[in-house]
């Protein structure tokens, strides 16, 4: 970009236009299903590729900017009022960390990674110390292969567990910069209220699942359901539940029990309105819901707790916001203890029961490889989620981990009303069958995202249409 030919006339800027004129020619209208998923694919590459295209002119103007040649990058992002500034500062952001990640940078400019990865980087890189840059740029490499392999969500997790880790070796972490929480509230000129903050990740969960709980309550008793009626997957996940874990927890509604339907639980979850009331009667003293302190799950691996900090640490709550060890520490004087064992490929060694619902312990081993819905690509939190039978109860499936997914009530509706079918291996890798039989998307659960699997799993679960059998048996739905 820059140099002009002979004739005065440059390449890089006729390619564009080029390329801009062909996707302007484009007609979808009449495009059959089949042919929708590729060309979202294929669109998507064309967003990263410009993404990183933009990110690189950028880059260049920085480097004229600093020999006295140009304005730099601010101004020649936002040029006219074409984009928003909030536009222009993410991509300004985004060109700063390809300039020390190059290899990131490569990624990007190659399709092989979204932008969305890259501005992870680039929200780490701006908040980083030059000390915690220096460390974060040594891993470009790791970086890269990352982003081109795991999910927006998985790479956020693994960057910031690497960041963690950058900052527990250089001391600059929780003890040394103990996060600050706030909150505020003001009179807004639409006559409302108006409330805003941040809270520590310790905070937030004590926060949610205590308006959840509400919320819940709040919806029970508008449906005019007893007080024992559960309310879809919006149990809270750990905390207060008793050792030994035989009550069950969220997932399918009890045999014979009172409940409030799928729909109705996801709604709730979605619901700012209920939201407002229920903060409203927690902090006015009005509330009904579960009383007592609210729960508040952490998922820590063994080695953190007996040996401290290690380069796979993981301290995170129930939906995955980082925890500073110290505060694991505070919070385990006083906190019920649940083990989840793994095996060497980080899979919980079954604790099922045989009953129709997931137990406490069950919930507990789910809470540790998921934060989020099973499905692939949903972020809804876990606590929205209900536990679903690969092998439907009703089919004989078992109340085994073996069996048992996080799904948000949407995708719970797509496989059990919708004809979608859901295959689990051993691994936990999960396969999405389309109503017509074909596989669309293998997923593994976001907490073991970064973590290598087994080439060919040995063993699986896969419903509706069948019972377990071993990997490879013959599967009309699934060939």
């Amino acid at each position: 970009v820059g140099v002009c030919d002979e004739a005065g006339v440059i390449p890089a800027v006729h390619d564009l236009e080029t390329v801009v004129d062909g996707l302007r020619r484009c007609e979808v209208s009449q495009l059959p299903v089949e042919h929708l998923e590729p060309v979202v694919g294929l669109i998507r590459r064309v967003e990263w590729v410009t993404s990183g295209l933009l990110a690189r002119v950028a880059v260049r103007a920085e480097e004229l900017a600093e020999v006295g040649t140009g304005p730099g990058s601010a101004g020649l992002l936002a040029g006219e009022g074409e984009v928003s500034p909030v536009t222009a500062r993410a991509d300004e952001a985004r060109a700063v960390a390809i300039r020390f990640l190059p290899q990131l940078g490569s990624a990007l400019a190659l399709g092989a990674v979204g932008a969305d990865h890259v501005d992870v980087v680039a929200g780490v890189w701006a908040r980083a110390s030059e000390a915690e840059r220096h460390e974060l740029a040594s891993l470009d490499a790791d970086l890269a292969e990352a982003a081109g392999r795991l999910t927006v969500a998985s790479f956020d997790r693994k960057v910031h567990r690497a960041m963690a880790r950058i900052r527990e070796r250089l001391g600059t972490g929780a003890a040394a910069e103990a996060p600050t929480s706030e909150l505020r509230w003001w009179w807004g000129r639409d006559n409302m209220g108006r409330l805003a903050g941040r809270l520590t990740p310790e905070q937030y969960e004590r926060l949610a699942n205590a308006l959840g709980a509400e919320m819940s309550e709040l919806v029970r008793r508008a449906a005019g359901l007893p007080e024992s009626a559960a309310v879809g997957g919006d149990t809270a996940v750990g905390g207060d539940a008793p050792v030994g874990g035989d009550a069950p927890v969220g997932g399918d509604a009890p045999v014979g029990g009172a409940a409030i339907g799928a729909d109705t639980a996801g709604a709730v979850a979605l619901d700012g309105r209920l939201a407002a009331e229920a903060l409203i009667n927690r902090v006015t003293g009005e509330g009904r819901g579960r009383v007592g302190r609210p729960a508040l799950t952490i998922v820590v691996d063994a080695a953190t707790v007996t040996g401290g900090p290690h380069d796979a640490t993981m301290c995170e709550t129930e939906s995955g916001g980082s925890v500073p060890r110290e505060a694991f520490e505070r919070c385990a004087c006083d906190a019920v203890v649940r083990t989840v064992t793994l095996d060497p490929r980080g899979v919980p060694v079954d604790v099922g029961r045989a009953q129709r619902t997931a137990t406490n312990a069950q919930w507990a081993a789910l809470t540790a490889l998921y934060s989020s819905c099973a499905w692939h690509g949903c972020d809804r939190p876990i606590g929205w989620c209900q536990a679903h039978h690969v092998v439907h109860w009703d089919h004989l499936g078992p109340t085994d981990l073996a069996n048992l997914v996080p799904l948000c009530s949407r995708h719970h509706h797509l496989v059990h009303e919708g004809g979608w079918r859901l295959t689990l291996h051993e691994d936990r890798s999960l396969e999405h069958h389309r109503p017509d039989g074909l596989q669309w998307r293998t997923s593994r659960p976001d907490r073991m995202a970064d973590r290598p699997g087994p080439d060919a799993p040995s063993h699986s679960m896969s419903g509706p249409a069948g019972q377990n059998k071993a990997h490879g048996d013959t599967d009309p739905l699934a060939a």
